[in-house]
């Protein structure tokens, strides 16, 4: 059968100075990364920073980017 209707809540939630606490990695620098690369798209356009394999010939990101909802900008 079709679906006809799908919804997303969000409840609880918190301000950025909290977060999880993780056994593994470091949080700070993965949110400084995060910030760094933010700052970056924000300036330069979402294609500024890309995985290299998207640059081959069977790569999609970058042709994706210049697609809103499938269809060019």
């Amino acid at each position: 059968m079709p679906i006809r209707r799908i919804s997303i809540s969000l409840t609880d939630l918190t301000s950025d100075s909290l977060y999880q606490l993780s056994l593994f990695g470091d949080r700070d620098r993965k949110r400084e990364l995060e910030r760094a690369t933010d700052e970056i798209k924000r300036k330069f356009g979402e294609t500024a920073i890309l995985r290299a394999s998207s640059l081959q010939e069977s790569g999609q990101a970058y042709e994706r980017s210049l697609r809103i909802g499938g269809h060019y900008k």
